[in-house]
């Protein structure tokens, strides 16, 4: 697979940013990174590693350097930031072993997609990345059953609204919960963000394909290999990779586990090929991760350049999907519709017709005038735009 790196010379990194790359990558190079040190902004280099989340692996690489490269009050931020990280990832594997054993107790089987499982398939330890919360996969068959048993452990599903139901049922793959004591969160997916139609995968072809892994003496089920892969690939290039971690993520995936000819198989049959060709393109990039020869079959394509290019300006930036400006969220749209492939390309489409929790959250109505979302939906659209514009202004 071709990487054109003069497609990207437009996005000049600044030395914060080749800092962070450069102690992210499989061999650490001291005298470059003695060289970028000088005159760096530290400020802006921390908010940059906690962006991207990759600050555990950041401190780790950080340990094999001379001690009086970074000053001391950095580095002192950094094994602050990366100890809290593995307390917070302690207790997420406590909470994912202790849900596990609930569902397996209820006979509902349980896949677990990232966090702490991946943290530990693909770094052999917890601390060493970062999970905003779990990510759990059931059967479409179970799921009322998984409702049921985190709604009796204490979590809250917040997004009961009438008029979003229909819209969950055809175009999203997940529910979010929340635990107002534990402060942990947690999303219960009854399919993969690349499904449309339950038989592809279906979740028997998953669970039969899935690898056990032993956690604290649990037995804890996640994605077999390929399967795993093609999901990483795709759930970052859904978010644009606006986190170098995902990205980094499959640079040690892939270090580590070998892909067999089955895997070009899985991308065409998800029809993930776009998403895949840019996970390998950025890869190379930023990290040089080696492409093995099965991946090189997945061919270029018209619209390549554009998804490279747009990635690139998500991640160098860096972009808070928090607070899109119209300007960046113009870019996001093209994007999505860029990467989209067969069915999902008119299912994108549909669901922008569809009312969402942003619409929601702009004006509230009562149940029974819920069907005005609709109708109203471009009009509210236009508001926040135009709220967003004056508070930038």
């Amino acid at each position: 697979m071709e990487n054109n790196v003069s497609d990207y010379q437009q996005y000049k990194n600044t030395k914060e940013f080749e800092l962070m790359i450069s102690l992210l990558r499989n061999e650490i190079n001291e005298l470059q990174i003695s060289q970028l040190i000088n005159n760096l902004d530290w400020d802006v280099f921390l908010d940059l590693i906690i962006h991207h989340r990759v600050y555990p692996i950041i401190y780790k690489n950080t340990q094999k350097l001379n001690e009086n490269l970074i000053p001391v009050k950095y580095a002192s931020r950094l094994q602050y930031l990366y100890f809290q990280n593995t307390l917070k990832m302690l207790k997420l594997s406590s909470e994912m072993i202790r849900l596990n054993n609930e569902l397996i107790a209820r006979n509902i089987r349980c896949i677990v997609l990232k966090g702490p499982a991946l943290a530990m398939k693909i770094y052999g330890n917890y601390s060493d990345r970062t999970s905003k919360d779990l990510d759990i996969l059931v059967s479409p068959e179970d799921f009322d059953s998984a409702h049921m048993v985190m709604i009796n452990n204490g979590y809250v599903n917040e997004e009961e609204i009438n008029v979003l139901k229909g819209r969950k049922k055809w175009n999203e793959h997940h529910v979010v919960y929340h635990h107002p004591d534990l402060k942990v969160q947690i999303e219960v997916h009854f399919r993969l963000s690349f499904d449309i139609k339950n038989n592809k995968p279906s979740f028997n072809e998953l669970w039969n394909r899935s690898e056990q892994t032993i956690h604290q003496g649990n037995l804890i089920h996640i994605l077999g290999r390929e399967d795993l892969f093609v999901y990483l690939a795709h759930h970052g290039a859904r978010h644009v990779f606006f986190r170098l971690r995902w990205l980094h993520d499959l640079d040690q995936f892939m270090r580590l586990y070998p892909l067999s000819e089955d895997v070009i198989k899985k991308i065409i049959y998800y029809e993930c090929a776009k998403s895949v060709e840019l996970c390998c393109t950025l890869l190379k990039h930023f990290f040089g991760t080696p492409i093995q020869k099965p991946m090189n079959l997945v061919s270029d394509n018209k619209d390549s350049k554009k998804l490279k290019l747009i990635a690139l300006k998500f991640i160098t930036e860096p972009i808070s999907f928090e607070s899109l400006s119209p300007y960046h969220m113009g870019y996001y749209k093209s994007y999505q519709l860029l990467l989209k492939q067969g069915m999902h390309k008119g299912v994108y489409l549909i669901s922008l017709l569809y009312p969402n929790n942003r619409d929601i959250d702009t004006l509230k109505l009562p149940k029974y005038l819920q069907f005005l979302y609709f109708p109203m939906r471009p009009f509210l659209w236009m508001w926040r735009v135009i709220k967003r514009t004056i508070s930038q202004a």
